[in-house]
């Protein structure tokens, strides 16, 4: 697959079948691996896409998916340390 470095506006479309992202990530999951991931109901998640609440990547229309590096990354800048 191309680095997305590589990509021009003549094809940005790759249509292979698997799931790696234009920077060469293979980490994007659906929504119900996310609200797993993120242990929250499917409902709130989805929720949190449409108000643009939580890192997604919008393939299409009805085709979102989450990167587990960007959650993860999502979840540690909100993470609240204990005050000593």
């Amino acid at each position: 697959m191309k680095a997305f470095s590589e990509f021009d506006e003549h094809s940005a479309v790759d249509h292979s079948c698997n799931s790696e992202s234009p920077t060469g990530d293979t980490d994007l999951i659906g929504y119900a691996e996310a609200a797993q991931l993120l242990n929250t109901p499917i409902g709130t998640l989805y929720g949190w896409v449409n108000r643009k609440r939580v890192p997604h990547i919008r393939i299409s229309k009805r085709l979102v998916k989450f990167s587990r590096r960007a959650l993860a990354t999502w979840i540690a800048e909100r993470t609240v340390q204990p005050v000593e």
